[in-house]
């Protein structure tokens, strides 16, 4: 979301008085001794695959029924009640790692988000008609 990148861009000039933009530009030139480095190869080839927005949305809706089939809700419910442990954990003192902070970090990785309002239903709530709106919605 452009709130992430925004506070994640004001995060990077709180801590180096640079801005992000001037960081990853220095990173990608070669100039820097980072980790990650240059890019791998000085002359990069990137393909660019366009698609229609109908065809798009097919192969997306196709892509996740098939994830469904495989057990995609099943995982989302697990990570969701270990995301609610551990923000319970960290609320009442006995986790001091701020990484898991539910909606933030690997909790926004793609089919978690769009399966939210779902997840936040009790399991009575889910097996409502309302309930299962959400789940087709996600």
């Amino acid at each position: 979301s452009n709130r992430r990148k925004i506070i994640r861009a004001i995060q990077v000039y709180y801590e180096n008085g640079r801005t992000l933009s001037s960081i990853l530009n220095e990173q990608h030139s070669g100039k820097t001794d980072v980790k990650s480095g240059p890019l791998r190869y000085p002359s990069p080839c990137i393909l660019w695959v366009k698609c229609r927005q109908p065809e798009l949305n097919q192969r997306l809706d196709s892509r996740v029924d098939d994830m469904m089939t495989r057990g995609l809700l099943a995982e989302l419910e697990n990570f969701h009640k270990e995301a609610l442990r551990l923000e319970n954990l960290k609320r009442i003192g006995s986790l001091e790692d701020q990484t898991h902070v539910y909606p933030h970090g690997v909790l926004q990785m793609i089919g978690f988000k769009e399966f939210h309002e779902y997840l936040q239903l009790s399991s009575e709530e889910r097996n409502t008609e309302d309930g299962q709106k959400l789940l087709h919605k996600g």
